[in-house]
């Protein structure tokens, strides 16, 4: 379609009927207006529309940023759970009973730990136990092999016990001596069996204004088992009650006086009326007095004793006394070597001299084992 130019309108918009000119020149300049003009508008509008998007986008991007680290920002953490009793006045004044409170526990924990202590303390050697007991509602296991039977005796004692103890000053203990046979000696006493029995119960006191510190009273029964060696318990029954005192010396360090008292009476035993020929009944009254040196692990110890020996046909003496050492094998070292519980060695020399009766002397050597075997649950924290 030729282009139409300006004049021509102008001419034409002159040429028309009775319309209004302005009608006459919109509708022309509808009609006539060139195409090539309106591709170019839409791009020019399309471009303005793209630039004011991008204008008011990278405008709204810092203030977005800004809006969302302030935020951030301003945001509190979560709040701290307040205390149960909030008055601080309450608080205060329940802060005296917390703190005897926890003392009490810490004292409680102490008196554990020192009764689980004095549990496995060794304070016995030979025959002798010092008074002292096992700890309350503890269960302590004792063995006590007698070594030096290897180079004395047809036979070998190994003697166990069970001490539990029921408060802790009164203590409840049973045990057995079995015997076996000696291998590097001959005799018609050498053999096996269950030997002997024990039972017993101590109670241990702390008395006041006494020359001793401690004391311990108690009785124990011994019975035979089977056949065993007469020279091991005489076929009949044996109840001894005895009392043991103890003190400290303050003149001479890290000694311990002590002294035995102890009556040992015999009866038939029950169901067992084969008594070896020759064997006498002998109601046995003795005193032992005694000292125990031990600044450390290491210690020796020295006793003597005194017995009135009473039989159908009258009284004698008896004198035996018994040096020695020992050694208290701290529980680290024994923990090193992967020994449970605690560990003592003793060696000493034995003399036993009775009227009538050939001298017995000797060497002795014996390894002393105790664990316990169930303590008192700790106190709750």
């Amino acid at each position: 379609m030729p282009a139409v130019t300006a004049a021509t309108m102008l001419s034409l918009t002159f040429q028309s009927d009775n319309r209004p000119k302005s009608r006459t020149v919109y509708a022309l300049a509808s009609k006539c207006a060139p195409r090539k003009v309106w591709p170019a508008m839409e791009g020019i509008r399309a471009s303005v529309i793209s630039l004011t998007i991008a204008v008011i986008a990278c405008s709204a991007a810092p203030l977005w940023a800004d809006t969302t680290d302030s935020k951030a920002k301003h945001e509190k953490p979560p709040a701290a759970k307040e205390p149960f009793i909030r008055d601080e006045t309450v608080r205060a004044a329940l802060k005296p009973v917390a703190t005897a409170a926890n003392a009490i526990v810490r004292t409680s924990e102490l008196v554990t730990q020192k009764f689980q202590q004095e549990s496995l303390k060794m304070n016995e050697f030979l025959d002798v136990r010092l008074p002292g007991g096992t700890a309350r509602k503890h269960l302590v296991f004792s063995f006590e092999p007698k070594l030096g039977d290897f180079f004395r005796r047809e036979y070998v004692q190994y003697p166990f016990e069970l001490r539990y103890g029921v408060t802790n000053s009164l203590e409840a203990y049973a045990g057995m001596t079995p015997i076996m046979a000696n291998p590097f000696i001959a005799g018609p006493d050498r053999r096996w069996g269950f030997g002997m029995a024990k039972l017993g119960v101590r109670y241990t006191i702390a008395p006041k204004h006494f020359y001793f510190s401690k004391m311990t009273f108690g009785v124990e029964g011994l019975a035979p088992l089977g056949q065993p060696p007469v020279s091991l318990i005489d076929h009949y029954t044996h109840v001894k009650p005895y009392v043991t005192v103890s003190r400290e010396l303050t003149m001479v360090r890290h000694t311990t006086f002590f002294t035995t008292v102890s009556y040992d009476r015999v009866l038939h035993t029950p169901f067992h009326n084969a008594i070896p020929p020759g064997v006498i009944k002998k109601n046995i009254f003795e005193v032992a007095p005694g000292l125990l040196y031990k600044p450390s692990q290491y210690g020796a110890f020295f006793e003597y004793g005194w017995q009135i020996v009473d039989q159908h046909e009258g009284q004698h003496l008896v004198n035996s006394y018994v040096i020695g050492g020992l050694w208290d094998i701290p529980m680290e070292r024994s923990e090193r070597w992967g020994l449970p519980g605690k560990w003592q060695c003793e060696l000493g020399y034995r003399s036993r001299n009775e009227q009538g009766v050939e001298p017995d002397r000797g060497l002795y050597a014996r390894v002393r084992w105790k664990i316990n075997l169930k303590a008192a649950p700790p106190a709750k924290s």
